[in-house]
């Protein structure tokens, strides 16, 4: 193993441990964990509490299309998406790198009564076969990995031809990294930081956890993303979800939304095999 490949590998435990400490969707949440309302406020502050960010996924995503097709989600934490395509008949598979995350996943499944395959997996190394899913999904996950190419190519390999990627990337130009800098800039013990410290420390900052810091979080331009999708074809990339800290309040929703089409956070890929 080279020194790449090791750093790449202490990075994966150090992401792996962040997670595992507080798995995507259960940071704040009040009900017992592993209830059936425990779940359905995981649901509720995912889809109902952001009307400026989440409201979109529903139509963006449209669970309800892949009723009776295999559906792979990378990163499914606590499955709350998952969920989502399994209430509307998909046949779906989750991996997380988190055992934490796939245990509360198999939880929220049971709990629903809902059917799924659900394991701990490593995104740049998918333990499927070729041509094995007609939907591959991940929202926010693969910009967390070191290399994001390598599970763009694994996304790739695991479609079957035909199949269709539906994956969700931080976007660079948008107003979210501005912010970034900005914190950057007013704090002077982050002077010499480089911006991708700053982007992961700034980034997921709130589930800092037994002393665990976000360690990684990448930053992607439409033009990059294109690139990184070269083997796809129909290959879609749009903006979504503003978020202008401390004044989102107060920001009228007729200027959000144009807003949010060009320097929104999320960059939804869509792509075909």
């Amino acid at each position: 193993m080279d020194n790449k490949s090791r750093n790449d590998e202490k990075i994966k435990k150090e992401v792996r441990k962040f997670w595992n400490s507080s798995p995507c969707g259960t940071f704040k949440i009040k009900e017992k964990e592993g209830t059936l309302e425990y779940f359905k406020e995981i649901d509720d502050y995912r889809y109902n509490r952001y009307p400026y960010c989440y409201g979109y996924i529903y139509d963006v995503i449209g669970f309800s299309k892949y009723k009776g097709k295999k559906v792979l989600e990378v990163g499914c934490s606590v499955g709350t998406d998952l969920s989502q395509f399994a209430k509307h008949g998909a046949i779906v598979t989750g991996i997380d790198l988190t055992p934490e995350g796939i245990r509360l996943a198999k939880e929220r499944f049971k709990t629903m009564g809902l059917k799924g395959t659900l394991k701990t997996a490593d995104a740049e190394n998918l333990p499927f076969d070729d041509n094995s899913f007609d939907i591959v999904y991940s929202f926010g996950v693969l910009h967390h990995t070191p290399n994001t190419q390598k599970t763009i190519d694994e996304v790739y390999r695991v479609l079957k031809k035909g199949g269709e990627a539906k994956i969700m990337l931080y976007h660079k130009n948008s107003f979210e990294t501005l912010t970034h800098i900005v914190r950057k800039i007013k704090n002077p013990s982050r002077w010499k930081w480089s911006l991708q410290k700053a982007i992961n420390y700034q980034t997921e900052m709130n589930r800092d956890s037994e002393g665990v810091t976000n360690p990684l979080t990448k930053v992607y331009s439409k033009s990059e993303v294109k690139k990184m999708f070269k083997k796809f074809k129909n290959v879609d990339v749009k903006v979504y979800w503003l978020r202008i800290p401390f004044f989102s309040k107060y920001t009228p929703e007729w200027l959000v939304y144009p807003l949010s089409r060009t320097l929104g956070w999320h960059l939804i890929i869509k792509a075909k095999k």
